[in-house]
């Protein structure tokens, strides 16, 4: 059985050549997608994909080529919706009647009850949300509707969902069973509102999945960028489309600031460099200046309030990360 910390990984770099297409078809076609695969002439057959299991909600996301997936009437084993996004490439998808051609930041809506097929060609890269009906019924009304539509490029709602998902495939600190019932929560109002075609802030009540997203996409640029001296909430803010006081809001219901967010990040890396074993030769200042600071004495004096020790102790290994990390 899933549990909902684990994040499960397949490739078919882990099949044997010869054995590859059978055991893909198998092991994750039939068992896990609850499809029958076929390889297609167009590309070489290969795939990697993450999945992870939340409570009431199934996630997955990764590349495939070379590919034809069939959700036949005999493998369909419930009546969930499976929400599709492409993020780059091309895929095919057919049910119902309908065709339905999703390119990089289309997505679309199809019935796991009902018999489909997605033709992947050349190398694409993807995600899709398991949602059940249950669940979306109270957030959308007649859902149904939504089947074989275009969501469109443009959607916020649709962004955020995959940016948010794509944090919860990648990063193992998102793994305790509370968090992951958040995470499905705010993934089902980000789905809801992407269907409905609303506007983010209309469709989700506040504080729920399109903060959270918003939030977490903050954090993650943090993250990503923290080395830039030049990083300020002003650019921050701009790159995600918030205002400055927006973004300062919904950093602050997480009783944090982005001050605080990039100096943790700044000081976290700076040890990290300094604890290294190959560190003993590393200069201290070139060290500050590659994390971000531009300020040597600052840097020094951040560095001990935090760590309770200078970067020299560290470097000489008799500094340890006694004060953990702040987020």
């Amino acid at each position: 059985m899933l549990q909902a910390i684990d994040v499960f990984l397949f490739s078919t770099q882990d099949c044997p050549e010869r054995e590859r297409v059978e055991l893909w078809r198998e092991a994750f076609g039939r068992a896990v997608m609850r499809a029958e695969i076929d390889p297609v002439a167009a590309a070489p057959f290969s795939a990697a994909m993450r999945l992870r299991q939340l409570p009431g909600l199934g996630i997955a996301a990764g590349f495939c080529a070379g590919m034809d997936f069939r959700r036949t009437s005999q493998l369909a084993d419930n009546d969930d919706f499976i929400l599709n996004a492409v993020t780059r490439g091309e895929s095919e998808i057919h049910q119902g009647g309908k065709s339905i051609v999703l390119r990089a930041g289309e997505a679309t809506l199809i019935d796991a009850a009902q018999a489909s097929t997605c033709l992947v060609r050349g190398p694409t890269h993807s995600m899709a949300v398991r949602i059940p009906r249950s669940a979306l019924a109270p957030l959308l009304k007649d859902a149904s509707a939504r089947l074989m539509q275009p969501l469109q490029r443009q959607a916020e709602a649709l962004g955020l969902l995959v940016g948010y998902g794509s944090l919860f495939l990648d990063n193992a600190r998102f793994g305790g069973r509370a968090t992951a019932s958040l995470a499905a929560r705010h993934l089902l109002d980000l789905a809801a509102s992407a269907l409905s075609g609303e506007e983010p802030a209309r469709a989700a009540p506040r504080g729920r999945g399109v903060r959270a997203a918003r939030y977490a996409a903050l954090e993650a640029d943090i993250a990503r960028n923290y080395h830039q001296s030049h990083l300020t909430i002003g650019l921050l803010a701009s790159r995600h489309r918030l205002s400055v006081r927006y973004a300062q809001a919904l950093l602050a219901e997480h009783q944090t600031s982005f001050s605080e967010l990039l100096m943790a990040r700044r000081l976290e890396a700076a040890h990290r460099l300094l604890s290294a074993p190959s560190a003993t030769g590393r200069v201290i200042a070139d060290t500050a200046h590659e994390v971000g600071f531009s300020d040597l004495s600052y840097f020094h004096r951040a560095f001990r309030r935090r760590f309770g020790a200078s970067p020299g102790e560290v470097r000489a290994g008799q500094g340890s990360l006694s004060a953990g990390p702040s987020t």
